[in-house]
């Protein structure tokens, strides 16, 4: 006999914990497992105690402190997880140097979430990850996009954004952007219409599968499509 609507419940998402700290974990636990839709299936205190029981239990997404005992094995869990696992990252952080942050992010990190946010941003930042989207705190993008704007050595930004279909002046919005400014003020510095320049973004979007003009920065970044100009751009992303 079929089930009528909302009968069957839907999967949990599987939620894995790594942190140093066994009364920390357990704070984690009974946080998460308040959600109906959450199910913590395991935890371990460092990075390599990790390695194992991932594999085992195949979670969705994986919490990350990386206040962890064991850092410098944190490029090796983070490959592992996108070979053998496939789980969403999310690093919970106190404040520490942008560069980890930064690497973290190049490795594959989906959420960066800090230690002083309020409970309820815990859930919601795993909903976003889940959904394909990225978690970062807006005070923590400015020291990120002064870690990741500078592309690697011999690495042509043009053929970098080429290889995701971008134009040269896409290339250039996309930078504007990344720098803080408005629709307003990229239309002025390239000397087109402001609806010139929303058509643009309206195809960036779609070559490169964002939705948000934070989304678009983190794939630029995270990709080395661009790089800045620190002498003058504003502070912050707009919404």
């Amino acid at each position: 006999m079929p089930k009528g609507p909302g009968s069957v419940r839907s999967r949990r998402t599987r939620i894995f914990i790594i942190g140093e700290y066994a009364i920390y974990r357990e704070a984690l636990r009974r946080l998460l497992e308040v959600e109906d839709d959450f199910s913590v299936v395991g935890a371990a205190a460092d990075c390599l105690d990790a390695l194992e029981l991932v594999e085992k239990y195949r979670p969705d997404v994986v919490l990350l402190d990386l206040a962890a005992p064991v850092l410098p094995k944190i490029d090796t869990l983070l490959k592992f997880f996108g070979v053998r696992a496939a789980a969403r990252i999310i690093v919970i952080v106190p404040s520490i140097a942008g560069s980890v942050l930064t690497d973290a992010l190049r490795s594959g990190v989906r959420g960066i979430l800090p230690k002083t946010a309020p409970a309820a941003q815990l859930p919601m930042s795993i909903r976003t990850v889940l959904s394909g989207q990225y978690w970062i705190e807006r005070e923590m993008l400015a020291d990120l996009v002064e870690m990741l704007c500078a592309p690697p050595p011999g690495l042509s930004l043009t053929a970098a954004g080429q290889r995701f279909g971008l134009t040269n002046r896409e290339i250039d919005v996309v930078s504007l952007v990344i720098a803080g400014f408005a629709n307003k003020q990229i239309a002025d510095r390239c000397s087109i219409a402001e609806r010139t320049v929303k058509h643009h973004l309206t195809k960036i979007f779609e070559k490169l599968g964002v939705s948000s003009r934070l989304e678009l920065a983190l794939f630029a970044l995270h990709h080395q499509l661009v790089a800045l100009d620190h002498q003058d751009h504003p502070p912050s992303l707009p919404a």
